[in-house]
């Protein structure tokens, strides 16, 4: 019975690295990335196109 807890433990351990750790990272990975800026970049555009209101009363969707 022990070494299931100790196993337990140590999953717990790691999910909680990986959430606190891991996830930080990859949000930074992915904020960092050219895809992602890309998207930013193409939305506010649509943004300064259309505005923000009627974007969102027409349904705009801007295609790159």
């Amino acid at each position: 019975m022990g070494v299931a807890m100790d196993d337990n433990q140590n999953l717990a351990q790691e999910r909680y690295c990986l959430i606190t750790e891991g996830f930080g990272s990859f949000l930074t990975v992915v904020s960092q990335s050219k895809e992602f800026k890309g998207s930013l970049e193409r939305i506010y555009r649509a943004y300064q196109d259309v505005g923000y209101q009627g974007g969102l009363k027409d349904g705009y969707a801007y295609s790159a």
